[in-house]
């Protein structure tokens, strides 16, 4: 633990050097952690650490933007205290190996004077399968995140020899996740923090792009990053909302190049495509997304993000609710129980895991294009099984059911045909094109 390795020596007797440049805090979002039966035996136990090397921070529930913003003022306003020159901030739910300071340190001090104000990211790897690196240097562009290296085996040493894996190229073009990122703290100032407003989801992304766009430049060296939770074991939910509000703030604000009628015609496109599968939640969310979106800056700035959270989580919770399916001997999925207990009793394969990411530009048959993957020839009555890495255009195929299976938790959501959600995924579709016009963009831009 991070604890053991403060207080350990090396045969020489000695502690890690960076052991006494090191200061902890822990932005405690929506004061949990006083009912955490587990951190309380931690602060029990190192009494003498805290205050001298941690300091746990009671915050309001302001997302992971606002913890993270959080952390950097009390950052700025410590720094001539503790003599602090760089904050790492760490997503609370990761695992580190505490040499990752060592590392770190290392690279910090030796850094010629030109790039003492580099941004160092961090690389995130998958906690099951830890010699997978799910993502090390990503880029944002027209609303979509590229990942040229996901889910990559680092025990090949084709793959470690990468030029990816190998080169600083695109250091202006690439960010670093908040589960792992190291600023100066003359890049992070008080005129220069993050936008709080965006709660969770692109926050980093929009902090990270315009970082870049002002010229300081990302780097990643091999092993500094973080073991995290797999993303790809459950269903988006309320991340969707995020996902489509932020990002179309993030690129009216940060992409200039990009036009108005491109990014109607995406979003638009996100609530016809999520229809098409049954994922009528989605279309929801998207949708309300888009429409908070186009209610402008002030509307933003001003808008109680803890408030507003928990009534998207009720929204979210009521629909879900409506969909579950709690018994496997429910008659709609019995027939498929083997198969679900399967999928939910064990964790994904390593194949799996690698053919997730396989071919992620997908072109339909011709057949299925012209009839909508099937939805307008007659329906079969077989239910699809949906995991949350399938593709629904192979799976669902003239089918009108669907059970989206999750594991961790395990929960199965059943949805069927509904001319009604069609008909208000029209209606949606109308305001989109009534309301999406050029000066949305404007209102966010720089």
């Amino acid at each position: 633990s991070l604890m053991e390795w403060l207080e350990a020596t090396d045969i020489d007797d000695h502690r890690p050097e960076v052991a006494d440049h090191l200061h902890v805090f822990i932005i405690d979002n929506a004061k949990t952690l006083n009912e955490d039966n587990e951190f309380s035996v931690i602060v029990k136990e190192n009494q003498n650490l805290l205050d001298k090397l941690i300091n746990v921070i009671p915050n309001a529930n302001t997302g992971g933007a606002g913890g993270f913003t959080r952390g950097m003022i009390e950052a700025i306003d410590r720094k001539e205290n503790y003599n602090l020159t760089h904050v790492l901030l760490m997503d609370d739910d990761a695992i580190f190996d505490p040499d990752i300071f060592v590392r770190l340190y290392g690279v910090l001090k030796f850094l010629r004077p030109e790039y003492k104000d580099i941004t160092v990211g961090g690389a995130l790897w998958r906690q099951d399968y830890p010699f997978i690196q799910y993502a090390a240097g990503e880029w944002y562009k027209h609303m979509d995140i590229i990942n040229d290296i996901p889910s990559l085996d680092l025990r090949s040493f084709e793959a470690c020899t990468r030029p990816e894996m190998c080169t600083s190229d695109n250091e202006l073009l690439r960010y670093s996740g908040w589960w792992c990122c190291c600023y100066s703290l003359n890049t992070v100032r008080k005129d220069n923090l993050p936008m709080e407003q965006m709660f969770i989801h692109m926050d980093d992304i929009e902090y990270e792009k315009r970082n870049r766009q002002k010229g300081n430049p990302v780097a990643f060296f091999n092993g500094i990053g973080v073991w995290h939770k797999p993303f790809d074991t459950e269903f988006l939910g309320v991340k969707t909302y995020y996902n489509t509000r932020n990002s179309l703030i993030l690129s009216s604000k940060l992409e200039k190049d990009l036009d108005y009628l491109y990014m109607k015609k995406r979003v638009c496109r996100m609530m016809i495509g999520n229809c098409m599968d049954n994922r009528y939640l989605k279309v929801h969310l998207i949708y309300m997304g888009i429409m908070d979106f186009l209610k402008g800056r002030e509307w933003f700035e001003k808008l109680d993000t803890e408030v507003y959270h928990q009534s998207l989580l009720r929204y979210v919770k009521a629909w879900q609710e409506k969909m579950l399916i709690t018994d496997l001997d429910d008659p709609r999925i019995r027939a498929y129980k083997g198969e679900i207990v399967k999928f939910q009793s064990n964790p994904i394969s390593l194949d799996e895991v690698l053919s997730t990411y396989e071919n992620p530009n997908v072109h339909l048959p011709f057949l299925k294009k012209i009839t909508l993957n099937g939805k307008l020839l007659p329906s079969k009555r077989d239910v699809a099984i949906v995991f949350p890495y399938d593709r629904l255009w192979k799976k669902g195929y003239r089918l009108s059911r669907y059970a989206f299976v999750q594991r961790d938790p395990n929960k199965i959501y059943y949805v069927k045909n509904s001319l009604s959600e069609r008909l208000a995924l029209l209606y949606m579709l109308v305001m989109v094109m009534k309301k999406f016009n050029k000066s949305a963009l404007d209102e966010f831009r720089e």
